[in-house]
């Protein structure tokens, strides 16, 4: 499955990158194709995220990528970011798959807007969703 995930970027860029890759490998376990544009855009030499045009640049080019996907994997672990926010925004009305994930569990939680993102990230980190030890 062509799965976007969408993860904090900004602030802690190299814990978040640490992060997105475990996120990478999670969706890869999970037997599908992942993408994620923070990670691969904000390179060096390729786009700066400080740069407001540029940043918006890479969001445009994400989106693009959210057109093919089959779902959209928000890992929240780390908490919900701006970019999150503005992405489930963009996608929530086009009949795409969109899914709250935590690397503790291997349960998923469906998504349709924010607030159902804010609830999961809150699930996920009070344990009233179980783990993968648990389940």
């Amino acid at each position: 499955m062509l799965t976007v995930i969408e993860s904090p970027y900004a602030g802690d860029v190299e814990g978040n990158l640490t992060y997105l890759r475990a996120c990478l490998k999670d969706c890869v376990e999970r037997g599908e194709s992942p993408y994620a544009s923070h990670g691969l855009l904000t390179q060096p030499g390729v786009l700066d995220d400080a740069d407001p045009e540029q940043r918006w640049m890479g969001i445009l080019r994400g989106r693009g990528w959210m057109a093919v996907a089959q779902q959209v994997a928000f890992y929240v672990d780390r908490g919900v970011s701006e970019g999150m926010e503005d992405a489930i925004f963009d996608c929530r009305s086009d009949g795409r798959r969109l899914v709250a994930r935590s690397l503790r569990s291997h349960v998923e939680v469906a998504v349709t807007c924010h607030a159902d993102l804010q609830r999961a990230s809150l699930m996920f980190a009070s344990g009233t969703v179980p783990t993968r030890d648990e389940g």
